[in-house]
């Protein structure tokens, strides 16, 4: 977009970061169906009329009585193996949100007048005996783009089967029968050799908190089946974009979501959520600072622009504007 001044072009260094934890394509979608053995479920619990917002973390419809301050807040959760399954996640016990005092036994009220309340939390359960190998990867020499990273693991996608990996960590489905495994591969743009090292690092169940990660990641490679655009954290769909001419915006409706441990349970959190984009670009505001103030146009220019986040819509990415070259213009050629 900068580049198309008359009088310079704005440099900016890629704002949107990678996707990280991403699945790698080949091999996934068996892995992907060993997922969809987990499941939502709504729950129906209790939750009184003194209640705050904190009660919406426990679980999907909910029918609440009580005034008192036990009464405020859902159940939660049942015991048995989702008990056993949250002692287990022990050592990160900052993972887990807790909405009442450990030592109440029920959190529903013993008067006031009952209420249905629905919230946008469902239940995730998970197959118990499922475990996860977890390996870490390096690269020789050192490679901190993840994105090469994938490429380069990804030749080697036949000899490693179904598997996850986010950069550093890769998770598989069975173990490799050598530990370390050292493979060779190549970049395909210039044909440099690395050496790839998979060293085993331990297994997950899940009843890690490491599981709610492969959850999430999972959750990430849903929205981008469904063709939405990730911008920042969360993700849009541009498809479905409207225009305000008016205010010459145009807004995306989007969706936030988050997998985290509650009490005993796992729960997913989705809402909406939307993105105002600005319809005018930075050669349009260039221009109008060109016929405005044209005794100070760079300096206005600098003002306004610089630190200000754009997006390319050929590829919807996202960048922010370090600095202007003026000594370049839209026919110029450089390398970043």
């Amino acid at each position: 977009m900068a580049g198309r001044a008359s009088r310079g072009r704005a440099r900016g260094r890629y704002h949107q970061q990678d996707q990280e934890n991403n699945l790698c394509r080949p091999g996934q979608d068996d892995l992907e169906g060993q997922m969809q053995r987990l499941h939502l479920q709504s729950d129906v619990t209790r939750r009184g009329r003194g209640g705050n917002e904190r009660g919406r973390r426990n679980g999907g419809e909910r029918a609440a009585g009580g005034r008192g301050r036990g009464g405020g807040r859902g159940r939660g959760g049942g015991h048995g193996e989702s008990f056993n399954l949250l002692q287990k996640m022990s050592e990160t016990r900052e993972c887990v949100v807790w909405t009442r005092p450990q030592h109440v036994t029920d959190k529903r009220g013993t008067s006031g007048q009952p209420i249905m309340l629905r919230t946008n939390y469902y239940e995730v359960k998970a197959t118990l005996d499922w475990v996860l190998c977890m390996y870490h990867v390096t690269f020789t020499p050192p490679e901190g783009r993840t994105k090469v990273k994938k490429v380069l693991l990804r030749q080697h996608s036949h000899a490693l089967g179904n598997y996850i990996f986010d950069g550093n960590q890769l998770y598989l489905g069975h173990k490799l029968q050598h530990n370390p495994l050292e493979l060779a591969s190549k970049r395909p743009d210039n044909q440099e050799t690395y050496t790839v090292k998979i060293r085993f690092v331990k297994e997950v169940p899940p009843s890690d908190t490491q599981f709610l990660q492969i959850f999430s990641i999972l959750l990430r490679r849903c929205y981008e089946y469904l063709g939405l655009t990730q911008v920042g954290r969360h993700y849009y769909n541009s498809r479905e974009e409207v225009q305000n001419q008016k205010y010459r915006v145009a807004i995306w409706p989007g969706y936030v979501s988050s997998i985290r441990q509650h009490e005993t349970k796992i729960m997913m959190m989705t809402d909406i959520l939307h993105k105002f984009l600005r319809l005018d670009t930075v050669y349009d505001i260039l221009r109008k600072i060109k016929n405005t103030q044209p005794d100070s146009f760079k300096f206005v220019a600098g003002k306004q622009l610089l630190g200000m986040v754009v997006m390319t819509r050929y590829n919807q990415r996202t960048y922010r504007i370090d600095d202007i070259a003026w000594n370049l213009t839209a026919a110029s050629m450089f390398s970043c």
